[in-house]
């Protein structure tokens, strides 16, 4: 029973994770279903949050060329260029000739 749910639980994460990508839109109710489906396996004892977490991180590996665990190490954030602000050191009358 628990190979049946996690198969199915894996089906559900691949077309979760194909439509977001195809349309680039957080699909809201998809993701709220199986959050519904993932509670229902830890309440009936099928699964536990290891296994599920593992197989999220498998499925999106599938899917994504940056890792949760890369995501949430800010490993591949952008950083902007440094801005100089100091002509806004003085006050817009100055600035502005007034």
């Amino acid at each position: 029973m628990a190979e049946a749910f996690l198969t199915e639980f894996a089906r559900l994460l691949r077309r979760l994770y194909r439509t977001e990508a195809a349309s680039g839109e957080r699909q809201i109710s998809e993701r709220s279903f199986i959050d519904g489906y993932m509670s229902a396996g830890l309440h009936l004892r099928l699964v536990t949050g290891p296994n599920l977490s593992e197989l999220i991180e498998k499925e999106r590996a599938r899917h994504s060329r940056i890792s949760s665990r890369d995501r949430r190490q800010g490993s591949l954030s952008f950083s902007e260029p440094e801005r100089d602000f100091s002509e806004y050191d003085r006050p817009t009358w100055e600035r502005k000739g007034e």
